[in-house]
């Protein structure tokens, strides 16, 4: 019999009253090497899309202040893009070219259209890249791009471990009125910090209290783990592993959030499209369905509590406002920064519908750490979330399942670690799986598999 368990996972900060992540200018980080140009070396650019984009390294543009980049990423080109055009084009099934350090390829891409584009004007294109010259799909390539027409945001990848970020830079700082002013950098050019945590994994009591799961008494673990096995009997012949689900999510945002950015939505949905595909990926096939909701904002930010972010989240945002809105989950992206953690979520509760909502800081962390750069906040996302469908660390106790664990796997010599592992990393977005990044005994694959259904059911 499968034991499950509502899980709180708080990615705990190394270090307490530390300072905002430092932000750097680009100045400090250009891609382009000066002193090889004085030479008359020309500098490969790392991304350029034809007709769409423009390098800027060469006319770098005035600037007053600081760009908001995080300092984990040691090195990046800036340029600017006609994001309506590009959006036109692929709103056109046009094919785009790009060239990714000086190789050229094609972009075949798709509009992912589960999104709510028409309401919100923001796109999701996924796809992947063919070469230049004969038209044939590279192997393992993959692109997602979000954007609006101010500006892009995504990834590219010629295989499943290289990756090349696109970012928005949200300043008023340049005198340059030719459009938005992006950056683009390679993963490896980003400095690699782990992020551990502490026990802090929590569950909510079915009298309404949450405790952490360390604290709980002789008699509440008997009967915690008593409900949930009860729960689980009805639950056997619920399990479409092989099939699509669709779990609707309602992502919500706080006034710190909607404040700093152009188009918060824009933010959301391009980490929520990294984790649809890692829910893609491996036979998952989940896929999170967003509604976007600031109507809470002044709630959440008028009430923000640093040590307790997901509970001021479940009391402002409950289960009836869940339903409200035919979500199935939620996720809280916060502009405030958290004194205790980076994440949390009260974990998948065996159908109980208690552990439904999911928090994660959107801005970097005090101390270092975690710098949220793209990587990493998909990475927490995607971990969080992977908790209401029980996916669990790589140390899970009291529960049924010997799978369901996250693990390390090697790669080029290094050690990597899968999504569910207790550490916020800037690898790549994979859960464990038997068969790829994982084995037998480290499977968070199966476990998402197994419960999506009952997700999927939540309203």
């Amino acid at each position: 019999m499968n034991i499950h368990k509502t899980v709180v996972v708080l990615l705990a900060l190394l270090l307490a009253g530390m300072a905002m992540v430092p932000m750097v200018s680009a100045d400090d980080n250009l891609s382009t090497d000066l002193s090889s140009q004085s030479k008359g070396q020309q500098k490969i650019p790392e991304v350029e899309f034809a007709g769409i984009s423009e390098d800027l390294q060469t006319t770098f543009p005035e600037k007053t202040g600081p760009l908001t980049i995080s300092d984990s990423i040691k090195k990046y080109d800036l340029i600017s893009m006609d994001a309506k055009k590009l959006k036109e084009q692929l709103l056109a099934n046009q094919k785009i070219p790009v060239r990714i350090k000086g190789t050229n390829f094609f972009m075949n891409l798709h509009e992912d259209t589960f999104y709510p584009s028409d309401e919100t004007g923001v796109y999701t294109f996924s796809g992947y890249l063919e070469n230049s010259i004969d038209g044939v799909r590279v192997t393992d390539s993959e692109v997602h791009l979000t954007l609006d027409d101010s500006g892009v945001i995504g990834k590219i990848s010629p295989d499943q471990f290289t990756y090349w970020y696109i970012d928005l830079i949200e300043t008023n700082d340049f005198s340059r009125s030719s459009g938005p002013i992006q950056y683009v950098y390679y993963s490896g050019n980003v400095e690699q910090k782990i992020s551990p945590m502490g026990e802090d994994r929590y569950v909510m009591l079915s009298s309404g209290e949450s405790k952490p799961l360390n604290e709980l008494s002789k008699e509440e673990l008997t009967q915690y783990l008593a409900d949930v096995q009860e729960r689980q009997k009805d639950l056997e012949a619920t399990r479409g592993e092989s099939d699509w689900y669709n779990v609707n999510i309602l992502v919500v945002c706080d006034n710190e959030m909607y404040s700093r950015y152009s188009n918060w939505v824009l933010r959301a949905q391009s980490v929520l499209s990294d984790v649809n595909a890692a829910m893609s990926f491996n036979d998952i096939r989940i896929q999170l369905v967003p509604t976007y909701d600031a109507t809470k904002r002044y709630d959440l930010s008028n009430n923000f509590n640093a040590a307790s972010p997901l509970q001021v989240f479940q009391q402002y945002v409950n289960n009836a406002y869940l339903n409200s809105k035919s979500a199935d989950i939620a996720m809280y992206l916060s502009g405030n920064q958290f004194s205790t953690c980076i994440g949390a979520s009260y974990g998948y509760d065996a159908g109980s519908t208690l552990g439904r909502h999911s928090v994660m800081m959107y801005e970097a962390a005090t101390g270092g750490g975690y710098g949220a750069n793209p990587q990493e906040r998909a990475n927490v996302f995607a971990h969080e979330v992977g908790h209401l469908f029980d996916a669990d660390h790589q140390t899970a106790p009291n529960q049924g399942e010997f799978y369901n664990r996250a693990t390390t796997y090697i790669l080029n010599g290094g050690t990597l670690h899968t999504l569910m592992y207790s550490f916020v990393t800037t690898d790549p977005t994979y859960y464990s799986s038997d068969n790829l990044y994982g084995d037998f005994y480290h499977d968070n694959a199966r476990r998402l598999r197994e419960t999506k259904a009952v997700v999927a059911g939540y309203y």
